[in-house]
């Protein structure tokens, strides 16, 4: 249902951590000097996505999301568990290559030994959440090592905030989600995968086992307010298409989508049933329109159904 604006703004504490990313003592000057000599080989392979929301009209939230298969990783006997680990090192320069910021963590991933087989069929994801300038563009060198073997991942990529037009309506990135927790309290310092209240695993490849829904997290910025009550209204209709073709459509006129507001921006929040949609590539459509200022929005987002296994 919807959350009125005046209660806790989820997003004030990301005010505060934009101001405050010093540099920490960095303990992997290894990797930090890997970035420096431009090590190009890659022996671990991991898969690297950002997406952008608009913290206000000076910065970005970007949600930089980092993915491995297990079985890609060396898992050792430590106790009564199998474990890896991880260490995740990344620089963030601007465009004239000068320091913005940089950060590291220490990744464990364990399973009782006989759990392991299903755990490496499955993938891990880590995340760390950076906030840029809107107007500026960057580079984030990342390196992942797995420090059972020595192996390395190396990513580079170019970091380009999106442009956003002044007074139209206008969307982030939209978040594919393994899953969605809206939780009962914001947490006072930050923590993975959390974007105000909600706690967004990303499924940065799209990709869907047969039967699972197409869970949604997107935010919708320059959405009018009722001068009377001070909500928003809007209709959003979700398509799903293949070969340019709606085979299923369902719509939201009531705002059942809104998970919250404010006039910053409007959170959505979206789960859509896909059972009985045969294996193949598909692209979900959301039409967004602001039933108050009369403006609309239309988001294409391609994604995969597997096919069944064994």
């Amino acid at each position: 249902g919807m959350v009125s604006a005046a209660r806790d703004n989820p997003f004030d504490r990301y005010e505060t951590y934009a101001m405050v990313q010093a540099p920490t003592e960095i303990k992997y000057t290894d990797l930090k000097e890997m970035v420096d000599v431009n090590i190009e080989f890659t022996t671990l392979p991991i898969v690297v996505h950002e997406d952008y929301f608009r913290l206000n009209d000076q910065q970005m939230m970007v949600p930089v999301t980092v993915q491995i298969d297990n079985k890609d990783l060396t898992f050792q006997r430590e106790g009564d568990q199998q474990a890896a680990n991880v260490a995740v090192y990344g620089i963030v320069t601007n465009i004239g290559r000068r320091f913005v910021s940089e950060f590291e963590d220490d990744l464990r991933l364990a399973f009782p030994p006989d759990q392991l087989t299903i755990g490496l069929s499955k993938k891990s994801v880590y995340q760390k959440l950076l906030f840029l300038d809107r107007k500026q563009r960057y580079k984030l060198d990342l390196i992942v090592k797995d420090l059972n073997t020595s192996q390395v991942g190396v990513v580079r990529k170019a970091l380009v905030p999106p442009t956003y037009k002044e007074g139209e309506l206008d969307a982030s990135s939209v978040l594919f989600a393994q899953s969605i927790r809206v939780l009962d309290t914001i947490p006072d310092e930050e923590a993975m995968f959390v974007l105000g209240d909600v706690k967004v695993t990303p499924n940065i490849t799209r990709s869907l086992a047969p039967g699972q829904p197409v869970r949604l997290y997107y935010q919708v910025y320059n959405v009018a307010l009722d001068q009377s009550t001070m909500n928003p209204s809007l209709s959003v209709v979700y398509q799903l298409l293949k070969n340019g073709e709606v085979l299923r459509e369902t719509t939201d006129s009531g705002g059942e989508s809104i998970q919250f507001f404010s006039g910053q921006r409007v959170v959505m929040l979206r789960e859509l049933n896909v059972t009985g949609v045969p294996p193949g590539a598909y692209v979900i459509r959301i039409k967004v329109s602001d039933q108050i200022s009369g403006k609309n929005l239309e988001l294409d987002e391609s994604f995969l159904i597997e096919a069944q296994k064994g």
